[in-house]
């Protein structure tokens, strides 16, 4: 079980520990040992400490099953676009599905392969598409900041994000990406000097870039 958990960021699935071998009784008696940790239903964490930001993700997948992929801000985190996992982790699959309290789930049938990568071990939503999507919830500077980012990790493909936002002209995400993007097209992809770094500070703060005294502490912290 041990060599399972850890090529699975510490999650198993009573599904699998069934082919290890292990019996519906076993699995009671791991519980009650705390030698598992119920996270949702069928799907376990192994171990006595707490799961990580990619523990989630993964029982999150585990638990909508083939064909879903992490999406919106957790595919945003997971590409290292921003610092922090927000909870529920968000994942999109190409079938209808109910809502639940522990993941974000979305539906979206014209998914298409290209639509689809893989990082970190985990089936993601592709930079273009994972971008188009955070757009349509995320605030304008921390869109803006993934963008910058995405650039600086070598991550964007422009041609690809305007082609995103041609075939989905009606995704609520399009007019704010296209928006934020011509912004990165105006002030310059590869900037020079502290603009990037102010949008980080921006970002790890949470703070909008329209709210003066919030910058200049972003902009005085850069200083020292």
């Amino acid at each position: 079980m041990a060599t399972l958990a850890a090529r699975q960021y510490g999650i198993v699935t009573r599904a699998q520990l069934a082919e290890l071998g292990y019996t519906d009784r076993m699995i009671d008696r791991a519980l009650q040992a705390g030698k598992l940790q119920a996270w949702h239903r069928d799907i376990f964490a192994a171990g006595h400490g707490g799961l990580s930001p990619h523990g989630l993700c993964q029982a999150a997948l585990m638990f909508r099953g083939e064909g879903a992929a992490i999406s919106h801000q957790s595919a945003v985190w997971l590409w290292g676009l921003e610092k922090k996992l927000e909870v529920p982790v968000n994942v999109t699959v190409p079938w209808r599905r109910h809502a639940d309290y522990a993941i974000g789930i979305h539906h979206c049938p014209t998914l298409r392969d290209e639509d689809i990568a893989s990082t970190e071990r985990l089936p993601v939503t592709a930079v273009p598409r994972t971008l188009l999507d955070y757009a349509s919830t995320a605030q304008q500077y921390r869109l803006e900041f993934a963008i910058e980012r995405a650039e600086r990790l070598d991550l964007l493909d422009p041609a690809a994000v305007d082609r995103i936002l041609d075939e989905n002209p009606e995704h609520p995400g399009r007019e704010p990406l296209a928006s934020a993007l011509a912004i990165c097209r105006r002030t310059g992809l590869r900037h020079a000097g502290g603009e990037p770094e102010l949008l980080t500070a921006l970002a790890d703060a949470d703070a909008p870039s329209t709210d003066p005294p919030r910058v200049q502490r972003a902009a005085e912290s850069l200083r020292r």
